[in-house]
Formats: structure tokens, C-alpha cells, sequence
């Protein structure tokens, strides 16, 4: 397993906007002067994270959570870290988290809580469970995206298959297998919710969202890129050019229809390239079809397949 560290570190200064702390100025109340988060990682399960905080305000518990959804909450992520309690003034704190991460980008973002609520930082982004592979000078992700356990070919074990996306979105909770479903389309390419957006009667083609957004997921910069940073989606080419070394379970897709998870005898991933002969469908690639169309067929943006990654 290739060894990852990574240092990455925010300060800001702010003030909160007028409305926010209702019967408080802003002139008169900064409740934090001073909000920084250093994240390093070192090993596939230990992350370290170092919270200065500073305020003049009464903060009744402020920390850390973690996640691989980018939009969690105090109530909803993979854990937390209570940094302190009750405390006026600033603190300077660490600590190692241990966590048995998946194969998957995960999000850090500090929080604190006043009488009011609860306010959260900015997030930053850490991998710290990445093997990769290298294939014709193309180094990939060695497990799919959000999986438990590196990939092996034809594997049916459920460890291996990762998260399910559909096309398009970002890591939002949507791509949890156990995410709930709704059938109301989004009408933005960020639809503010962790649902498995249904679309049952084929309008917008089929899509999770009212108008089909061709840019999303092209390249590193792509909008709702679900990667690491400096990772991407691979291309229908970049994929048949991995065969056969490129190791795939079969772990099937997710259904537009109903949500569903189906079982199949293939392995399939979602690929950056936009379907050619109209605008009803994205590509993916099947990996029992080696040499043969069927196997980078265009398919509707609401069916969900798992990503395997690829480095720029």
C-alpha cells in the first residue's frame, strides 16, 4: 500500500453576518477570532488533527467530525472529535483519530456550538487509505471508490464494490447503497440532500436532474469531482487500455427506476466520457465485454455503478 502524507492547514478570521446571532451586532460581537484545522496523515488508519481556536464568546463544545460525505453534520458523519466544552477563551488541542477508513476521499470540518446552534468551518479533504496500481504508466485507485477491500477479478465479495454514484454527483450520501430514496428530480447539479433521486417515468431522460449538465466529472477540475485531488474518471480508452490487468468485482449497478441494487456476473464502472449519439446517457464500461461496444454502451444519469479512479 503505497504510503500517503499530506498537510493541509486554513486560518480565517471572521466575523458572523448580521442575522446570524439574532440580537447581536456585528460591530459590537465577533464571536470567533481565530479558527484553524491541520490534518496529517501518515497510515491507512490514523489521522491526526491539530484545532487552534480562539473566541470571546461562551463556546459550549467545539471539535472536529469526519467524513466521506462532504455535507455532514454533527448528527450525520463517520466520527467526531469533541476538542473541548464550556470554555471562553482560546485552546491549542490534537489528536490521533483511528478509523477503519474505506477506500474513499474523506472530508474534515470543525464545528462549534453556542447557545443558538451550531456553526460549522470549512472542510478539507484527506485520503488516508489509498492503494493504487500502475497500468501502461497510468497509476488507478486499486480498489473502487468507498470499498472496504482491494479489488480482485470476478470477486462477488460485497467488500470490494464501493459506493454506487450517479453520474454526475458529488459525494453528497446519495451514493450509500443504504441512502434512502425520493422521486423528486433536482432541478441544480447540487441537490442539497443525500436521497437516491428515482426517475420512474423517463422524463429529462432519464436523468436525476431537470437539464443533463455535460460538464460534470470532466476532468480534475470537473464539477462534483468524487476523487481525491489530484484523481479523476477515467475515459472509456484509458479503461480498455487497462485490460486485463485492471482488477474488477462484480458489483452492479444501483436502478434508476426503484433505487435498487441489482446483482450481476459484471463488474462495471462509470467512465468522464459523454454518450455520443444524443444527450439521454453517459458511458460506463463492462468488464466482461474486453473488446466488444456492448461493453462502452451509453446508459441513463440515474442508474448509479461504482468509480474506480485514475491520477491525472
Amino acid at each position: 500500500m503505497m504510503k500517503f502524507f499530506c498537510t493541509i492547514l486554513f486560518l480565517f478570521v471572521f466575523e458572523f453576518a448580521m442575522g446570524q446571532i439574532p440580537g447581536m451586532p456585528l460591530i459590537m460581537n465577533p464571536i470567533v477570532r481565530k479558527l484553524s484545522l491541520d490534518v496529517t496523515t501518515s497510515s491507512s488508519t490514523t489521522a491526526n488533527f491539530v484545532l487552534k481556536f480562539a473566541s470571546s464568546h461562551n463556546i459550549i463544545e467545539c471539535g472536529v467530525i469526519y467524513s466521506y460525505n462532504n455535507n455532514a453534520t454533527i448528527s450525520n458523519n463517520q466520527g467526531k472529535w469533541v476538542a473541548a466544552t464550556n470554555f471562553n477563551g482560546g485552546i491549542d488541542l490534537s489528536n490521533n483519530i483511528t478509523h477503519s477508513f474505506v477506500y474513499a476521499p474523506y472530508y474534515a470540518i470543525p464545528y462549534f456550538t453556542v447557545s443558538n446552534g451550531t456553526y460549522y468551518g470549512s472542510s478539507i479533504q484527506f485520503t488516508p487509505n489509498w492503494a493504487t496500481v500502475t497500468i501502461n504508466g497510468k497509476v488507478w485507485a486499486a480498489a473502487n471508490l468507498g470499498a472496504t477491500v482491494i479489488a480482485t477479478a470476478s470477486s462477488t465479495n460485497s467488500n470490494m464494490f464501493g459506493f454506487y454514484y450517479q453520474w454526475g454527483r458529488g459525494s453528497d450520501g446519495h451514493q450509500l447503497s443504504s441512502s434512502t430514496t425520493t422521486s423528486t428530480i433536482a432541478t441544480s447539479s447540487i441537490p442539497g440532500n443525500s436521497n437516491f433521486i428515482k426517475n420512474t417515468s423517463g422524463v429529462y431522460f432519464y436523468d436525476w436532474m431537470t437539464q443533463q449538465d455535460i460538464n460534470l466529472w470532466q476532468g480534475l477540475n470537473g464539477q462534483n469531482n468524487p476523487c481525491p485531488s489530484g484523481y479523476r474518471l477515467p475515459t472509456i480508452d484509458e479503461c480498455k487500455s487497462a485490460v486485463p490487468t485492471l482488477q474488477m468485482p462484480n458489483n452492479g449497478y444501483r436502478r434508476a427506476q426503484d433505487g435498487a441494487t441489482v446483482a450481476t456476473n459484471w463488474g462495471y464502472l462509470w467512465t468522464s466520457d459523454i454518450r455520443t449519439n444524443s444527450q439521454s446517457g453517459v458511458s460506463y464500461w463492462r468488464a466482461d465485454a474486453l473488446d466488444r461496444p456492448s461493453g462502452t454502451l451509453g446508459i441513463n444519469n440515474a442508474n448509479a455503478f461504482p468509480i474506480r479512479c485514475i491520477q491525472n
